[in-house]
């Protein structure tokens, strides 16, 4: 990371050349990219736990309807 303070002063007017939002630009581009890969990797976990647990429901839903097929099908003794 470049250190660029103090910040350069105009001789005249003696205001800094390069605005604060300039200089914190490279700063602010590193927090938002840290705040993606979070939210990212929020989301994924996020659609990760719904699959699994409609992959369950499913896996339920199909055990149930097998056995209720295989109950009807049986012939009773």
């Amino acid at each position: 990371m470049v250190n660029q303070y103090p910040a350069q002063l105009n001789r005249e007017e003696n205001k800094p050349i390069d605005s604060l939002t300039e200089r914190l630009d490279p700063s602010i581009g590193e927090a938002s990219t840290v705040m993606g890969a979070m939210i990212t990797e929020l989301l994924r976990r996020t659609l990760r736990g719904g699959v699994s647990r409609i992959g369950e429901g499913l896996d339920a839903y199909v055990n149930e309807k097998v056995d209720s097929t295989l109950a009807e099908r049986t012939p009773g003794y």
